[in-house]
C-alpha cells in the first residue's frame, strides 16, 4: 500500500478506481471555490459561512483575522494547484494527494475543535461541510488504493 501512496516514479499510470479521479476533481473544485472566497470575499466568508462576528472585534483584531484567513486561502489554493497538476500529469500520485488533503483537513478540524472560535448563533448548514469533505477524501483515498476487478471478456 505504501508503494501506491509513494510510488518510485511519478508517472501518469493510475491503478485505482476511476471514480476516485472524478471524486478528486469534485473535491478540488469545491476547495477552489473555498480558496476563492477566502482570498477575494474574505469578510463575507468569515461572517456568513463561518459565522465569525468580525463586527464585534476591534479594528486591529478584525484586520489580523482577515489577513490570516487570506494566507490560509492562499495555502488552500496552492494545495489545489498541486492536486490539479497531479490530475493532469502524474496520476500515479493521486493516492498521495488524497492522503495529503485528508491529513490537512483532519488536522484543520482537530485544531478548530481544540481552539473554538466565538461564533454567532446563526447555523447556516445542518451538517459541517468539513466533515463531509473529510469523509469524501477518505473514501477517495480508499478507492484510489483499491485495484478494480477486471470484468471477464465477452464472447
Amino acid at each position: 500500500m505504501l508503494a501506491r501512496i509513494f510510488p518510485s516514479q511519478a508517472s501518469n499510470e493510475y491503478r485505482g478506481y476511476k471514480f476516485a479521479i472524478w471524486l478528486l476533481i469534485a473535491i478540488v473544485l469545491l476547495r477552489l471555490a473555498m480558496s476563492y472566497a477566502a482570498l477575494i470575499d474574505t469578510r463575507a466568508m468569515l461572517q456568513d459561512a463561518d459565522s465569525i462576528p468580525l463586527d464585534k472585534f476591534d479594528a486591529g483584531a478584525a484586520s489580523t483575522v482577515l489577513y490570516i484567513t487570506k494566507l490560509l486561502g492562499l495555502d488552500h489554493l496552492l494545495l489545489n494547484v498541486v492536486a490539479i497538476v497531479v490530475l493532469i500529469r502524474w496520476r500515479a500520485l493521486v493516492p498521495f494527494v488524497y492522503l495529503l488533503l485528508a491529513v490537512e483537513q483532519i488536522a484543520r478540524k482537530a485544531i478548530n475543535t481544540a481552539n473554538p472560535v466565538p461564533r454567532t448563533d446563526i447555523a447556516i448548514l445542518p451538517v459541517d461541510p468539513n466533515l463531509v469533505i473529510i469523509a469524501a477524501l477518505l473514501v477517495g483515498l480508499a478507492l484510489s488504493l483499491a485495484t478494480p476487478r477486471r470484468s471477464a471478456p465477452r464472447n
